[in-house]
């Protein structure tokens, strides 16, 4: 789920708002985030929402164990690390081994939505239990909260846990601090829509070698049979000069994919 989608900035962030200054300046606050955390991971990637779960199970468990046994540090970072390497490059090394593997080109990995920045922030809270900055943390759910917190783990930025802890400690909850927060949010969002999406179309016309791809829009068919189908398109400029329509896929309502139109 994007931050600057209609379903996210009218329904979740008002109601987020809302739940959050019912339960200001109390020991629910945690809780609540962690909540409105794993909604906002759900709909965003509902396949790899198993995998986050045993993550924070895994790196709770492994803070508790290296602040007992430093030995076992090296150990996590490995675990992690191979972690990572597998879904970002699984695909990639799988696609070249299936021209000596029969079949293994048929074998595909989901990239999981954040597996980078909750893996790093993962590894950046056990590494300060490792140094002896702090006792680990004995609430999985507090810990969860931090690990899934909705703002940066879809794309960032890293966070340390002691900064998380010690600034849910002192906030306060108010009509000042949520209108601050709002200007705020607009003023990034404006950023975003304005100048980091549009940069985007020029880089990617740099990379495709002149090619723009515009966004993709949908158009709603009806087939001879009768049955509706969503046609999907996107624009095409090749160099600034030519404009054309190119049909992406076609899908029934139900999911079926579809010869394109």
């Amino acid at each position: 789920m994007e931050f600057n989608s209609l379903f996210f900035m009218m329904i979740c962030l008002p109601l987020f708002i809302l739940i959050m200054r019912m339960t200001a300046n109390t020991k629910a606050e945690p809780y609540i985030l962690l909540c409105f955390s794993l909604l906002f991971y759900l709909l965003s990637d509902i396949r790899s929402f198993l995998l986050l779960a045993v993550f924070i199970l895994f790196t709770w468990i492994s803070a508790q164990a290296v602040h007992r046994h430093s030995s076992l540090y090296p150990l996590y970072l490995l675990i992690t690390a191979g972690l990572l390497s597998i879904f970002k490059y699984g695909s990639f090394i799988i696609s070249h081994l299936g021209a000596y593997l029969h079949g293994a080109s048929a074998i595909s990995l989901i990239m999981p939505v954040g597996i980078s920045f909750y893996i790093f922030t993962g590894i950046s809270y056990v590494s300060d239990v490792y140094y002896g900055k702090y006792p680990p943390e004995r609430d999985l759910l507090y810990l969860a909260s931090y690990l899934t917190f909705f703002p940066t783990i879809v794309s960032g930025p890293l966070h340390r846990y002691e900064a998380y802890r010690a600034y849910l400690n002192t906030h306060r909850i108010n009509c000042d601090s949520i209108a601050y927060g709002l200007r705020r949010f607009i003023l990034g969002l404006g950023k975003k829509v304005i100048l980091a999406n549009q940069l985007a179309l020029i880089t990617s016309a740099i990379a495709n070698g002149g090619i723009l791809m515009r966004p993709y829009y949908v158009d709603h068919i009806e087939t001879p049979d009768g049955t509706v189908v969503k046609s999907m398109y996107r624009m095409c400029v090749n160099r600034g000069t030519l404009f054309t329509e190119e049909a992406i896929t076609v899908v029934s309502d139900s999911g079926e994919i579809l010869s394109p139109k």
